[in-house]
């Protein structure tokens, strides 16, 4: 049987129809169920969106939880003690709702803290404590208005900075830095304590004395970071190393005699043990203490004097700088820029302190 083209195209078109139906329907529904998806989302976009408001308690956790990874561990403990006074503030007068009327609430805030009483002292806080509160506050500010919580315009200083009246720890003078160094050297003549123990004490006086460390990092040292003479790799507060620290003939004996009369007693790798641990910072304190009263009964009485290893660190300093200039102080001191020494040596010659910082 026969068939032309035309009743062959003829019969495709009626085979083909049904299904060409079912493709536009198919389509059809397709585009219709995608324009009702896109305007559902317009819909959605266009409602605003209900959001929780910004919590001070919420706020202070994050930036304390980024500085815990940033800061030492005392500095932290010190901004979570501020942090909780400025909570207890704000809960009291202005609840823990929205961040609003920021620099009110600070100068609310100052108002109050330079009225109220410490608790554990019962008396008020010392021009010392309220500058490194400010600070800390200050820096929660600028944490604040860097992530956007604080809408309304911010510069940096919301409190003005008190003036220190006296140091806590002054700095000795030379007829207490020579008694005291008098005491040190006669140490090894003494026969009521045990040897071990005599050097342990003339040691830690003479790195005290002699390298400017803090007592922090005096007790973090090693064995192995005392080789040729020095010092090695001393890691600072704030996480800076020093790379070497030099020390006099007199104390590198002292060191590497009671080294020496350890040996084989303790397997702590510290430099300075205490019955076979190393060296806590109460230990250190204790010992600075004792031999400042044998001191005192060599000098008079207005001439009497607590010591802390603190005082040890500031006469150091001080005594570098009045010799050799504030660019040597600061490398003995470890700190990173030059006006972190002006806490130590800001009573001499202001004049130049001023020029030199700003160099």
């Amino acid at each position: 049987m026969r068939f032309s083209f035309k009743k062959i195209a003829l019969y495709c078109c009626l085979l083909c129809a049904p299904w060409a139906a079912v493709c536009c329907v198919r389509a059809f529904q397709k585009k219709r169920a995608t324009a009702c998806s896109q305007a559902s989302v317009k819909q959605t976009k266009s409602k605003p969106k209900h959001r929780e408001p910004l919590s001070l308690s919420r706020c202070a956790q994050q930036y304390l939880q980024t500085e815990k990874r940033r800061c030492c561990a005392n500095t932290y403990r010190a901004k979570k003690s501020d942090m909780r006074l400025l909570l207890q503030h704000s809960h009291k007068l202005f609840g823990d709702a929205v961040i609003a009327h920021w620099p009110q609430r600070m100068r609310a805030f100052e108002r109050h803290m330079h009225t109220c009483m410490s608790p554990r002292t019962g008396q008020g806080y010392r021009p010392a404590s309220l500058n490194r509160l400010f600070s800390t506050v200050n820096h929660f500010s600028g944490w604040l208005h860097a992530r956007g919580v604080l809408t309304q315009p911010w510069k940096r200083g919301f409190f003005r900075r008190l003036p220190v009246g006296g140091q806590r720890q002054p700095a000795l003078d030379e007829q207490q830095w020579q008694v005291l160094q008098h005491v040190v050297d006669s140490l090894p003549q003494e026969r009521r304590c045990p040897r071990r123990r005599l050097g342990l004490q003339q040691a830690v006086l003479q790195l005290l004395q002699h390298t400017g460390l803090r007592a922090s990092e005096l007790v973090q040292l090693n064995v192995q970071q005392l080789r040729q003479g020095a010092l090695h790799a001393i890691r600072r507060k704030g996480g800076q190393v020093t790379a070497r620290i030099s020390l006099p003939v007199r104390v590198l004996r002292t060191v590497v005699s009671y080294l020496a009369s350890c040996n084989g007693t303790s397997h702590v790798k510290a430099l300075l043990t205490c019955r076979g641990r190393r060296l806590s910072l109460s230990m250190v304190t204790r010992i600075c203490r004792d031999l400042s009263a044998r001191a005192c009964r060599l000098l008079p009485a207005h001439r009497a004097f607590r010591l802390t290893p603190h005082m040890l660190r500031r006469t150091l300093l001080q005594r570098i700088y009045r010799s050799k200039g504030l660019r040597a102080a600061q490398q003995a001191s470890g700190n990173r820029t030059l006006r972190g020494m002006l806490c130590y040596v800001y009573r001499e010659r202001p004049h130049e302190l001023c020029v030199e910082t700003r160099q």
